[in-house]
């Protein structure tokens, strides 16, 4: 893992501190990296929360990396909950060859997701959590990772689960129209007991 690798992963793992983001601003600047002043106005931003995030700064830095930096909701570096027993840690080229596989291809705010934390239990971050932020948590409950450890207690990895809904030539129903094309869509995460699955796709 290079150092930049290791303060951007660090910035990963301690999503609300900001001493963490501002050891990797200076890391960046001593190289005139562009990336520097992004991630300060990024602190500055998240200490307000107003409608001032720092797009401009933004627009001429590879977006996969400003989307696994910043915080919701311009990136996916969440602050306010975490993933727990996520699955083994990603590489580009590993997603590649998931998207070979499904034919597909992931939107950058999901393969950004899937490097930060390859999904997981939804868990607060509160200590100790409140009823509301533990009730939002179990909403969403598990999010599908890639080539997860299989045990009784989970239901299938992403690919897995992909290719077995595929097979089955399941199709959830719209109330209001036809049946979706399953072959444009990916289980995305399972709701409280796994009742439900929350599909993520695009309809033409």
């Amino acid at each position: 893992m290079s150092e930049d690798d290791a303060l951007l992963r660090t910035v990963i793992d301690r999503p609300g501190d900001d001493t963490a983001r501002l050891v990797y601003a200076d890391w960046l600047d001593d190289r005139d990296d562009p990336r520097g002043p992004f991630l300060r106005a990024e602190v500055e931003w998240a200490r307000t929360r107003n409608d001032n995030a720092p797009h401009a700064l933004a627009a001429n830095l590879d977006p996969l990396w400003v989307a696994r930096v910043s915080r919701p909701p311009v990136g996916v570096c969440c602050d306010r909950f975490t993933f727990a027993d996520c699955g083994p840690r990603q590489t580009p080229d590993s997603i590649d060859t998931a998207e070979a596989l499904l034919g597909c291809t992931f939107p950058l705010p999901f393969r950004a997701f899937l490097l930060n934390y390859n999904a997981g239990k939804v868990v607060p971050l509160g200590d100790p959590p409140t009823e509301h932020e533990v009730a939002l948590c179990e909403d969403a409950s598990e999010f599908f990772p890639l080539d997860r450890i299989h045990n009784s207690e989970r239901v299938a990895d992403l690919l897995t689960l992909t290719e077995g809904i595929r097979a089955l030539g399941f199709a959830p129903l719209d109330a209001n129209g036809p049946r979706v094309p399953i072959e444009r869509l990916l289980p995305l995460a399972a709701t409280l007991l796994h009742t439900d699955i929350v599909f993520l796709g695009h309809i033409d």
